[in-house]
């Protein structure tokens, strides 16, 4: 429980900075395994936490472009690594 509450708490801030705090859609974008494996099972709680704020999944493996794309943030498993990215490190896999 913890590692869970740890992670959405930065996930909150994430979305918080990029929107300035503002309410309304948080678009997360996440491979299916992540998705159906650990955040499906968690999303209520996020949901019950932050009831002003909807929260649209996609499930793709394909890199995400944040200049085109009208994606909050992106899971993806790795280094951390990506150039212009800001990266925040969830859970140990």
């Amino acid at each position: 429980a913890p590692a869970v509450s740890e992670a959405f708490a930065i996930l909150g801030q994430a979305y918080a900075a990029a929107r300035g705090g503002a309410d309304g859609l948080l678009c997360v974008t996440t491979v299916l395994t992540f998705a159906s494996n650990w955040l499906a099972q968690h999303l209520g709680s996020f949901q019950l936490a932050h009831p002003a704020l909807a929260v649209r999944l996609d499930t793709s493996a394909r890199l995400t472009d944040f200049a085109r794309e009208d994606v909050d943030l992106a899971i993806r498993s790795g280094g951390g690594k990506w150039p212009g990215l800001e990266a925040h490190k969830l859970l140990d896999a």
